[in-house]
Formats: structure tokens, sequence, C-alpha cells
């Protein structure tokens, strides 16, 4: 079977992506166990370490957990507003 019309790897790859892209990911996306049972999924699971940070976080009293993959390292800053003199 072709890679492009195997849903089960599109839908695989798509998930991948996601997971790169993402800060929060890893949350709200999960592999199910049948994947690995998908050959293309099988032989490219190597190359995908984005498979082991897929975790449900724990509920805490603030509701506000990060992973550790997660965390900002830094925070774009507002340009200021310099008006322009003639």
């Amino acid at each position: 079977m072709s890679l492009i019309t195997d849903p089960l790897y599109l839908i695989h790859i798509s998930r991948i992506k996601f997971l790169r892209v993402d800060e929060r990911g890893e949350r709200i996306i999960s592999f199910p166990p049948t994947v690995m049972s998908d050959d293309y999924v099988r032989l490219a699971a190597p190359l995908y370490p984005e498979m082991q940070y897929c975790y449900s976080p724990p509920m805490t009293e603030s509701k506000l957990t990060t992973s550790p993959r997660t965390t900002k390292r830094s925070y774009r800053h507002r340009k200021q507003y310099v008006p322009i003199r003639p």
C-alpha cells in the first residue's frame, strides 16, 4: 500500500507534526496502542521521539501545569511606540 493512501500513517504524521510545532500539543494528543500495528509507523518509530512525550498531566489545585518540554525560555517583548519627529 502506498504511504499516501494509508490513512493511519497520514494521521500519525499529522500528530507528530503538531507535536513538533505546538508547545502544548502533548497534552491533547495521544497515540492509541494499535498505532504500532501499522507497518509504516513501526518502521518510522525510531525517528519520532515525540511519541514518548505524550502524557496526560495531573490535575493540581491551580490547574496550571507545564511539562519540562513546554516551558517558555524567553518571551517576546512588544515593540515600544516611538513617534517619528519631522
